[in-house]
């Protein structure tokens, strides 16, 4: 493109010179024309005068040699003007041409810069692909050597397993049922194992944690763990005892939070999962709570009718039915009994953990239901009682049989507050001006005396 710009200036040049070239010799030829014109006019008017004749052809001859002369000058000069005029021309096509050999050089440096930035990123490309396969490879080789140092380590820690069973677990990868943690508990179940990070397990009764093999990654593991540390120990002290049938659920569970504490961070799915674990626990323990005070209910009341029993026909019998005490206590035994059944449901009870406030919570309200039984007989045959109302039922302490004494004692344990009231309603009352100002404290409710 710049050689075909070249030439088409260089063609207009030479054609203004040819021009110019054309224009002088025709004023030249015109010159030369009219000269010899005037000359031959001349030559023929200077024949009439012969005197002067030379003269006049001698001044033509040098008129006629100046003309060739400036004609000649003339043709120099358009000449000189086209050489110059040439020069110009192709100055001013150099000067074009050097700025675009200029541009096309500033491009090709371009392109050439350009080519270089582009080898140099290759070569760098290059050099990461072969860093990458390095640490690829080492990584590998790495791998390969971590692995046959670990299977020899565990082919080596498995032969001292054998060799000394209760040789105790201190790293993850040994942990197994069967085998003996550092508390020197058996481990009876693995729930989670992750090679070399941490391993779940129950040995003892409880639910362990073998943390990583890595001191730091321990380290921040235990930190993790503390937040589940309250629900954990009040899991594991409500699960206390508890039958392994029932305690498997609730320690699958707390498992469970233990592993999503380890993997996630300990987030409120964790917590909830204890805190679901321990409501369901306190549920099933109350329940239990709740059976076993009817159990040893039913056991101290048949404790009970068998001493009174072995009382009444080896040490004090009673003949007459109206004064049998035994017979009342054993009935009152026997309705405290049927009292405790009817109302278990709305009753609060111990859990089972504490089965000896259960048992004396029973027995406490069966022995007052014999002693209310026997006082009730007592109070309506020495006629300190004439008669009581229960309901629709009218009881007069004359004459009773022994059909009739079981009625009172079974009345007097079934209904709890019965002898109470009786004794607060037979008690001495205080004078009217008194009543009228013992209200309790507080704003308690008052005790209507009749």
């Amino acid at each position: 493109m710049p050689e075909d710009n070249a030439s088409e200036n260089n063609r207009s040049a030479d054609e203004m010179i040819t021009d110019d070239d054309a224009g002088a010799q025709s004023d030249s030829i015109s010159t030369n024309i009219d000269l010899t014109d005037a000359k031959d006019l001349i030559l023929q008017e200077c024949d009439g005068f012969p005197k002067t004749c030379p003269f006049v052809k001698d001044s033509l001859q040098r008129a006629m040699e100046a003309g060739s002369a400036v004609a000649d000058a003339l043709s120099k000069a358009a000449a000189a003007k086209a050489d110059a005029d040439l020069a110009r021309v192709q100055a001013e096509t150099a000067v074009r041409n050097a700025a675009e050999a200029r541009a096309e050089a500033e491009f090709f440096k371009l392109e050439a810069d350009q080519a270089a930035a582009d080898v140099a990123f290759a070569r760098a490309e290059a050099a990461r692909a072969r860093r990458e396969a390095d640490a690829l490879r080492e990584d590998a080789e790495s791998e390969a050597e971590r692995r046959a140092r670990r299977t020899t380590e565990l082919a080596r820690v498995e032969a001292e397993f054998a060799a000394n069973p209760r040789k105790k677990v201190d790293r993850v990868a040994v942990v197994a049922c069967g085998r003996f943690d550092m508390r020197d508990q058996k481990i009876t179940k693995v729930y989670v194992k992750q090679r070399d990070e941490y391993a779940i397990y129950k040995s003892g009764g409880e639910v362990m944690i073998q943390f990583s093999d890595d001191e730091g990654l321990a380290k921040t593991q235990r930190k993790d763990i503390l937040a589940l540390g309250t629900g954990k120990a009040d899991l594991n002290a409500l699960l206390e005892g508890m039958p392994e049938a029932k305690r498997a659920s609730y320690d699958q569970r707390m498992a469970t939070a233990l592993h999503q504490c380890l993997e996630d961070d300990c987030d409120d799915t964790a917590k909830n999962i204890l805190a679901k674990a321990y409501a369901d626990a306190l549920l099933q323990r109350s329940a239990d709570g709740r059976i076993q005070y009817l159990v040893w209910a039913a056991i101290c009341a048949l404790l009970g009718i068998a001493v009174l029993s072995q009382v009444q026909y080896s040490l004090l019998p009673f003949n007459n039915p109206a004064d049998n005490l035994w017979l009342a206590g054993r009935a009152g035994i026997v309705g405290a009994l049927l009292s405790i059944g009817i109302g278990i449901r709305n009753r609060t009870v111990a859990i089972d953990l504490y089965r000896w406030s259960n048992v004396a919570e029973g027995a406490l309200r069966l022995t007052i239901g014999m002693i209310c039984a026997g006082f009730l007989l007592m109070g309506l045959t020495s006629g300190i009682l004439p008669e009581i109302t229960v309901g629709g039922m009218r009881i007069i302490g004359l004459g009773m049989s022994w059909q009739a004494v079981l009625v009172v004692g079974f009345v007097a344990g079934f209904l709890e507050r019965l002898v109470p009231d009786l004794l607060e309603k037979t008690g001495p009352q205080p004078p009217k001006e008194i009543q009228q100002t013992s209200a309790p404290l507080g704003g308690g409710d008052k005790t209507t005396q009749s």
